[in-house]
Protein backbone atom coordinates (compact mmCIF):
# COMPACT_ATOMS: atom_id res chain seq x y z
CA UNK A 1 0.00 0.00 0.00
CA UNK A 2 3.41 2.45 0.99
CA UNK A 3 4.79 1.74 -2.38
CA UNK A 4 1.46 2.02 -4.15
CA UNK A 5 1.18 5.60 -2.50
CA UNK A 6 4.57 6.96 -3.29
CA UNK A 7 4.05 5.86 -7.12
CA UNK A 8 0.67 7.75 -7.24
CA UNK A 9 2.10 10.70 -5.49
CA UNK A 10 5.26 11.11 -8.17
CA UNK A 11 2.23 10.46 -11.74
CA UNK A 12 1.67 14.11 -10.62
CA UNK A 13 5.36 15.23 -11.47
CA UNK A 14 6.28 13.05 -14.01
CA UNK A 15 3.45 14.26 -16.10
CA UNK A 16 4.52 17.78 -15.68
CA UNK A 17 8.11 17.17 -16.55
CA UNK A 18 7.18 15.33 -19.79
CA UNK A 19 5.10 17.31 -20.55
CA UNK A 20 7.12 20.79 -20.69
CA UNK A 21 9.67 18.66 -22.30
CA UNK A 22 7.51 18.05 -25.10
CA UNK A 23 6.16 21.17 -25.42
CA UNK A 24 9.86 22.56 -25.41
CA UNK A 25 9.85 24.50 -22.48
CA UNK A 26 12.68 24.30 -20.70
CA UNK A 27 12.52 22.48 -17.34
CA UNK A 28 13.55 24.64 -14.25
CA UNK A 29 14.45 22.72 -11.34
CA UNK A 30 15.10 24.36 -7.50
CA UNK A 31 19.17 23.66 -8.34
CA UNK A 32 18.98 26.33 -10.64
CA UNK A 33 19.87 29.56 -9.07
CA UNK A 34 17.93 32.46 -9.22
CA UNK A 35 19.93 36.32 -10.11
CA UNK A 36 19.45 39.72 -8.82
CA UNK A 37 20.53 42.65 -10.04
CA UNK A 38 20.38 46.40 -8.63
CA UNK A 39 18.24 48.87 -10.25
CA UNK A 40 19.55 51.24 -12.44
CA UNK A 41 20.70 53.82 -10.50
CA UNK A 42 23.39 55.65 -12.81
CA UNK A 43 26.16 53.57 -10.53
CA UNK A 44 28.94 51.22 -11.85
CA UNK A 45 26.51 48.77 -9.96
CA UNK A 46 23.84 48.85 -12.45
CA UNK A 47 25.91 45.75 -14.24
CA UNK A 48 26.19 44.02 -11.47
CA UNK A 49 24.51 40.40 -10.45
CA UNK A 50 24.37 38.52 -7.24
CA UNK A 51 22.68 35.57 -6.39
CA UNK A 52 21.09 36.08 -2.91
CA UNK A 53 18.45 38.67 -2.81
CA UNK A 54 19.23 41.88 -0.68
CA UNK A 55 20.47 45.11 -0.91
CA UNK A 56 23.30 46.69 -3.35
CA UNK A 57 26.18 46.96 -1.46
CA UNK A 58 27.79 49.65 -3.16
CA UNK A 59 24.26 52.11 -3.64
CA UNK A 60 21.93 50.53 -1.44
CA UNK A 61 18.92 49.53 -3.14
CA UNK A 62 16.71 46.97 -3.10
CA UNK A 63 18.11 43.71 -5.45
CA UNK A 64 15.49 42.86 -8.11
CA UNK A 65 15.11 39.52 -9.34
CA UNK A 66 16.28 39.25 -13.22
CA UNK A 67 14.13 38.82 -16.08
CA UNK A 68 11.07 40.01 -13.49
CA UNK A 69 10.67 43.42 -15.43
CA UNK A 70 11.09 41.57 -19.27
CA UNK A 71 8.25 39.06 -17.62
CA UNK A 72 5.90 41.71 -16.73
CA UNK A 73 6.34 43.21 -19.82
CA UNK A 74 5.58 40.75 -22.00
CA UNK A 75 2.38 39.97 -19.43
CA UNK A 76 1.54 43.46 -20.19
CA UNK A 77 1.43 43.51 -23.39
CA UNK A 78 -0.76 40.74 -23.64
CA UNK A 79 -4.49 40.71 -23.31
CA UNK A 80 -5.49 40.53 -19.57
CA UNK A 81 -8.77 40.11 -17.99
CA UNK A 82 -9.64 42.90 -15.34
CA UNK A 83 -8.59 40.92 -12.56
CA UNK A 84 -4.91 39.95 -13.72
CA UNK A 85 -4.56 43.71 -14.68
CA UNK A 86 -4.92 44.36 -10.65
CA UNK A 87 -1.61 41.87 -9.86
CA UNK A 88 0.20 44.06 -7.67
CA UNK A 89 2.91 45.68 -9.06
CA UNK A 90 2.47 43.94 -12.78
CA UNK A 91 1.59 47.83 -14.57
CA UNK A 92 4.33 49.59 -12.45
CA UNK A 93 6.79 47.03 -13.49
CA UNK A 94 6.02 46.67 -17.36
CA UNK A 95 5.63 50.40 -17.67
CA UNK A 96 7.96 52.58 -15.22
CA UNK A 97 11.47 53.10 -15.19
CA UNK A 98 12.63 50.42 -12.42
CA UNK A 99 13.81 52.65 -9.74
CA UNK A 100 10.06 54.45 -10.22
CA UNK A 101 8.37 50.56 -10.27
CA UNK A 102 10.00 49.97 -7.12
CA UNK A 103 9.35 52.60 -5.29
CA UNK A 104 5.50 52.68 -6.59
CA UNK A 105 5.30 48.57 -5.63
CA UNK A 106 6.48 49.18 -1.75
CA UNK A 107 4.18 51.79 -1.59
CA UNK A 108 1.08 49.92 -2.67
CA UNK A 109 2.51 47.11 -0.66
CA UNK A 110 1.68 49.21 2.45
CA UNK A 111 -1.04 50.43 1.54
CA UNK A 112 -2.37 47.27 0.70
CA UNK A 113 -1.05 45.70 4.10
CA UNK A 114 -2.75 48.87 5.99
CA UNK A 115 -6.11 48.65 4.50
CA UNK A 116 -6.12 44.65 5.52
CA UNK A 117 -5.09 45.67 8.83
CA UNK A 118 -7.90 47.51 9.04
CA UNK A 119 -10.23 44.84 7.89
CA UNK A 120 -8.94 42.24 10.12
CA UNK A 121 -9.70 44.74 13.42
CA UNK A 122 -13.27 44.57 12.17
CA UNK A 123 -13.92 40.70 12.00
CA UNK A 124 -14.97 39.50 15.26
CA UNK A 125 -13.54 37.04 17.02
CA UNK A 126 -10.28 37.80 15.27
CA UNK A 127 -7.05 37.22 17.54
CA UNK A 128 -3.34 38.65 15.97
CA UNK A 129 -0.27 37.59 17.66
CA UNK A 130 2.64 39.26 17.46
CA UNK A 131 4.73 37.69 14.83
CA UNK A 132 8.35 38.83 16.25
CA UNK A 133 8.16 36.11 18.93
CA UNK A 134 10.16 32.50 17.88
CA UNK A 135 7.48 29.96 16.36
CA UNK A 136 7.74 27.49 19.22
CA UNK A 137 6.96 29.88 21.77
CA UNK A 138 3.69 30.85 20.00
CA UNK A 139 2.71 27.52 18.75
CA UNK A 140 2.99 26.67 22.75
CA UNK A 141 1.51 29.23 23.58
CA UNK A 142 -1.91 28.38 21.16
CA UNK A 143 -1.61 24.46 22.14
CA UNK A 144 -2.03 25.89 25.73
CA UNK A 145 -4.31 27.65 25.48
CA UNK A 146 -6.67 25.67 23.05
CA UNK A 147 -6.00 22.44 25.07
CA UNK A 148 -7.67 24.46 28.34
CA UNK A 149 -10.20 25.63 25.86
CA UNK A 150 -9.23 29.57 26.35
CA UNK A 151 -9.92 31.93 23.67
CA UNK A 152 -6.38 33.24 22.17
CA UNK A 153 -5.64 36.87 24.21
CA UNK A 154 -6.36 40.10 22.13
CA UNK A 155 -3.22 42.25 21.43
Amino acid sequence: MKNLFVVVAAIPLFVSVVWAGASGEEVKTEAQAKHYVCPSCGSPCDNLVFDKPGTCPSCGMTLVEQGAVAEAARAWSQPLSQTARKVLGLEELATLPLAEAIEAVVAATRRLARYQRKWIRRLPGVVTLDGNRPPEELADEIVALAGAGQRLPRR
